[in-house]
């Protein structure tokens, strides 16, 4: 009895075949949990194999280092020792205040532009925000400085080699000068970036800055190298003895006690050589590993241009010219005090229709497909130094800090290759792709891609490094590449805009005129690009350079009539965004094979 009823037992014959499910069911667990820890025992036991096979040589590498890092000092001590026992001290002083002369000459003879174009690493001097920095008064300084430094250092050069008390205080001079020099232009390197990037975030953001203080920093260890060796020979009892200053030859000086110190390691000899391993192993993965597999790492996939010959056959079109009656206005004559017209407050919408109405209507009569795309004279398409049965890749750019995948992939900007193939009968890839910037460079020579893709917006901003500014540059002038833009909507053209002023800076962005060519092959438009949604203007911009577009800007989310659907566009206007693609695509694959292989 169960609460005053009576538990109403299950039939055996209706519960056997839940319990033969659940025996089933926990049958397959525990041998899905058998086959799980073998598994891990396998894996386990392959990691501890490797581990064993490995460990010997990782050990050898680690005693490597700790020997390397052990004789370092040791070795440099025994140069020193050679060195100063074979060549006179004069000869050594001599040397580095010539140093200190050269680097202060080379500050005194280019100016402020060595300042802010070598150490700060600005790609243009005339930067808006660098008024609200410290630059504009501490560049003179430091010009003016390295002026006298650089006589100075000239004079302490020769008198290095009298042995007298007045060439000491000579050197003293152009050494303690040459590190003021040296210390401020440090200064400058280190306070500037950060000012720029508080006067103007967009251009100047965090990844830029951090970047510059690195950049600046390596760029000033020569000086900084010359200048602590050369403050370094002046505190040693070696040069007071060599020059005639008794009182200091008396005694070691703080040189040789930092040298000492330096060479038997301090009092904790062992923490000393720990910390130095510490460092030279951190200094490996951090600075030279990354720079390895920069420049050693695997290469990237060529890009293939379609080979053949082919001359591309233009769309052919007819003009149809609409007559407007222009209505007609009555107005008496001005000696009159009474006029019948009053022009409205704002005429530009009024002006603006009637230039619609009047223009000319274009009207297609023919599209011919397949129309032999390329270069070289008549044939069924391409370009005479492509590359057989090469696909024709769709590739954007990846950055930090926003939706750079905005409609990537299939059904989005896929389709605009799919359309490719329809109009030029070419291979395409399998699906679309992305790199980041730096990978440009990984490209093997005349094989990079024509044109790369941007979009994006939606979300947060382009962060692109001040190293990445200069591959897009390198990528663009010198490759022959082509940037493809794409507004997205968002902050996109803001962002876009900043990264081409910080990429270009003595490059105007400019509207790309209705009868460019990038308009008129292999299809005909004659006003230029359609505006579609035209989030930040109605006209197609780009950014020019001997005679070539380097960049071409979409104000309009071309990629959105690409996609499925066409995001309610009509199917007219997403063809016509398909073949505005097909235009810059062919543009760009026409000025890079004409740049890098002279194709005409």
């Amino acid at each position: 009895m169960v609460g005053g009823q009576r538990q109403q037992k299950i039939p055996k014959w209706f519960a056997r075949p839940f319990l033969a499910v659940a025996e089933v069911f926990d049958a397959l667990d525990r041998r899905l949990m058998s086959l799980w820890d073998r598994l891990a025992r396998l894996v386990i036991s392959a990691l501890q194999r490797t581990w064993i096979r490995a460990a010997p040589h990782v050990i050898r590498i680690l005693c490597l280092l700790k020997r390397i890092g052990q004789s370092l000092l040791g070795r440099a001590d025994a140069v020193w020792r050679f060195v100063a026992a074979r060549t006179p001290l004069s000869c050594v002083t001599g040397i580095v205040a010539a140093c200190s002369s050269i680097i202060s000459t080379v500050v005194m003879w280019y100016g402020p532009r060595a300042i802010l174009v070598f150490v700060i690493g600005l790609l243009a001097e005339d930067t808006p925000a660098l008024k609200h920095t410290a630059a504009p008064a501490m560049v003179p300084a430091i010009v003016q400085l390295a002026i006298i430094c650089s006589f100075l250092s000239a004079i302490a050069s020769l008198a290095a080699f009298a042995r007298t008390r007045l060439s000491l205080w000579i050197l003293k001079a152009a050494a303690s000068g040459f590190a003021v020099l040296t210390a401020l232009t440090l200064y400058t390197a280190w306070s500037v970036p950060g000012e720029l990037t508080r006067a103007d975030s967009t251009l100047f953001p965090s990844e830029t800055r951090n970047e510059m203080l690195v950049q600046g920093t390596w760029r000033l260890v020569p000086a900084i190298v010359v200048a602590a060796v050369f403050l370094f020979l002046l505190i040693l009892r070696a040069t007071a003895e060599f020059y005639g200053d008794s009182k200091r030859a008396s005694a070691p000086g703080l040189g040789d006690r930092i040298w000492d110190n330096l060479r038997s390691h301090g009092r904790d000899p062992a923490y000393r050589k720990s910390l130095y391993h510490s460092a030279l192993l951190h200094f490996f993965v951090i600075v030279i590993l990354p720079f390895m597999l920069l420049w050693w790492g695997c290469p990237m996939k060529p890009y293939g241009v379609p080979k053949g010959t082919g001359t591309p056959v233009l769309e052919m079109v007819r003009i149809k010219k609409i007559k407007i009656k222009q209505p007609k206005k009555y107005v008496l004559s001005l000696n009159t005090a009474i006029s019948f017209y009053v022009p409205k407050i704002d005429e530009s919408q009024v002006f603006e229709e009637v230039d619609k109405l009047t223009e000319n209507v274009y009207e297609v009569q023919q599209t011919q497909k397949g129309s032999g795309l390329g270069a070289g004279g008549p044939g069924p398409g391409g370009w005479p130094h492509g590359m057989d049965k090469a696909q024709v890749r769709f590739i954007r750019l990846e950055y930090d800090g926003g939706d750079w995948d905005q409609d990537m992939g299939y059904g989005s900007d896929y389709n605009m290759l799919l359309k490719f193939r329809e109009y030029t009968k070419f291979n395409i890839a399998p699906k679309t792709e992305s790199i980041r910037i730096p990978q440009l460079l990984r490209f093997p020579k005349k094989r990079a891609p024509p044109f790369v893709y941007i979009t994006g917006g939606l979300r947060g901003s382009i962060g692109v490094s001040h190293a990445e500014c200069k591959v897009l540059r390198k990528y663009c002038i010198d490759m022959g590449g082509m940037i493809f833009a794409d507004n997205g909507g968002g902050n996109f053209d803001q962002s876009f805009r900043a990264l081409m002023r910080r990429t270009f800076p003595e490059l105007p962005l400019v509207e790309i005129p209705y009868d460019d060519v990038i308009f008129q092959r292999p299809f005909y438009f004659p006003s230029g690009a359609p505006p579609l949604w035209h989030h930040s203007g109605n006209q197609a911009m780009g950014i020019k350079y001997n005679g070539r577009w380097l960049v071409f800007y979409h104000q309009g989310d071309i990629n959105d009539a690409w996609k499925d659907g066409h995001s309610g566009a009509s199917e007219h206007l997403a063809e016509q965004a398909y073949k505005l693609g097909v235009n810059i695509i062919n543009y760009a694959f026409n000025q890079y094979m004409q740049i890098n292989y002279g194709d005409q």
